[in-house]
């Protein structure tokens, strides 16, 4: 695989341009199509988190003040690239219409703020799926040569008209079983969520879907009220749960459908079960938002 190397973290302005002007030529015929994932790595050296930058994340996402990087934030450290990987010519599918539908992250460590990190991107394993094809975006992040972080990425690219761009839809992120026991769930805490987290995290995390920015774009986009970034109802999950972590764990998250704003929810964590299942539900806890697993497991 070709590493490609980066002094800086790209530039999302020129990132997004190319995605209007890349689908348009698609839509044209203009753009070669590709069948396969780009050979690439995109690398980023000597990342150091912003002092300011890691203050505004810690507080929209829930985070308490000061301690060790939360173990969210590497996906805010490796979006740039991944969003240049997505947008570049080779890339075989366009950026509008991918739905993320599920992440897995592990931490190996924690992570001071001040240390100097090394991020890694490519894309692997697309892949048929029943509503389309799939495909994980895997980013590293290192100390030196130390692996502290790892974290997958499932995309979703609907074809044959399937549904609209925003939920993967229950059980079709693959995070669900429907044959396995509901969980005794023990309430961690309940908390309304005010909408201006979803403008919020997109300014903070550069994830500027336009649905995420005002609720009349939202309305464009099919959706009732502006949505959460799924990766901050992951991260809010896990400010919760933090308390209740070691150093080193595992944790998932499949997106079951989109959290509306505003919105009360709810979240909870099974009294047993390794790896522990945990969830965001709405306020009547029957319809969850983000279900996942912890594993604290060595």
């Amino acid at each position: 695989m070709n590493v490609r190397t980066y002094e800086r973290s790209p530039d999302l302005r020129p990132v997004y341009v190319r995605v209007v002007g890349y689908g348009l030529l698609r839509r044209a015929g203009l753009l070669g199509r590709h069948d396969q994932l780009p050979d690439v790595a995109l690398r980023l050296e000597d990342v150091v988190p912003d002092a300011g930058h890691l203050a505004a994340y810690r507080r929209v996402c829930g985070f308490a003040d000061g301690g060790p990087v939360p173990a969210t934030y590497s996906h805010v450290l490796s979006f740039p690239l991944s969003l240049e990987l997505m947008t570049d010519r080779s890339f075989p599918l366009p950026l509008s219409g991918l739905v993320h539908v599920r992440n897995t992250l592990t931490q190996y460590r924690e992570v001071d703020p001040g240390e100097r990190l090394t991020v890694l991107v490519h894309a692997e394993d697309l892949r048929p799926h029943d509503k389309g094809v799939q495909f994980d975006i895997v980013s590293e992040v290192r100390v030196a040569d130390e692996l502290v972080w790892h974290q997958s990425s499932t995309y979703l690219h609907r074809q044959g008209g399937a549904g609209r761009s925003g939920s993967a839809g229950r059980g079709s992120s693959g995070g669900s079983d429907d044959t396995s026991p509901e969980p005794r769930w023990e309430e961690v805490e309940r908390f309304g969520v005010d909408a201006s987290v979803s403008p919020r995290y997109a300014g903070m995390s550069g994830d500027r879907n336009p649905h995420h920015l005002h609720p009349l774009l939202a309305k464009v986009f099919g959706f009732r009220s502006m949505p959460a970034h799924g990766m901050w109802t992951k991260a809010r999950a896990l400010a919760g749960l933090a308390d209740r972590l070691p150093p080193r764990f595992t944790i998932t998250g499949s997106f079951e459908r989109p959290l509306l704003l505003p919105a009360r929810v709810v979240l909870a964590v099974a009294t047993d079960g390794e790896p522990r299942p945990y969830a965001l539900f709405d306020e009547e806890r029957d319809k969850p938002y983000l279900t996942g697993t912890v594993d604290t497991r060595s």
